[in-house]
């Protein structure tokens, strides 16, 4: 079965909340920006979020942030990386990324130091050999990879007992 990225979104999150991860915020495709970072250089007498950009996944555990951007494929995963570099590199995007995120936990009794988190980047996408080997010149990045135990759910009843791991298998390196 060929995985759509909302089921390779959807399975990282779970993957994650069963690691004891706490989701900062969750934007499966469709989504549409319900946790967005503005873009402080916008034209400010422009009303839409021309340069907004959302992460997938934003997870905490421990001292660690990560962030993951979830694909359908490996080919379309790599401009992601860089977005997900440049969105904290620019200082005002940071500041307000780390806001959104403290006002988000606190909103669930939470509070937590932002600026004092290591950041990590993930990529999240559908399972393939030698998929280290794709991001070979990528650094300190997290590849979640993702396969669908089920091969036909057209035959296969989902209910309720199923859990994350019945469905999806996830391997997590490194590189």
């Amino acid at each position: 079965m060929a995985l759509t990225e909302y089921d390779v979104c959807f399975a990282t999150k779970e993957y994650l909340f069963n690691k004891n991860y706490i989701i900062v915020t969750w934007n499966p495709p469709g989504s549409q920006g319900t946790f967005t970072i503005p873009n402080p250089a916008k034209d400010p007498t422009y009303r839409g979020q021309t340069g907004s950009e959302s992460p997938d996944l934003i997870a905490i555990k421990g001292n660690e942030m990560l962030f993951v951007e979830a694909k359908d494929n490996i080919n379309s995963s790599y401009d992601d990386i860089i977005k997900l570099q440049n969105m904290l590199s620019n200082p005002k995007r940071k500041k307000l990324l780390f806001k959104i995120c403290y006002n988000q936990m606190l909103a669930l009794g939470k509070k937590i130091d932002f600026e004092s988190l290591n950041i990590r980047y993930a990529v999240a996408v559908p399972y393939e050999d030698n998929i280290k080997q794709k991001y070979a010149n990528q650094k300190n990045l997290t590849i979640f990879s993702v396969r669908s135990k089920i091969d036909k759910w057209d035959n296969k009843i989902i209910d309720g007992s199923l859990k994350m791991s019945d469905i999806y298998e996830i391997n997590e390196d490194t590189i």
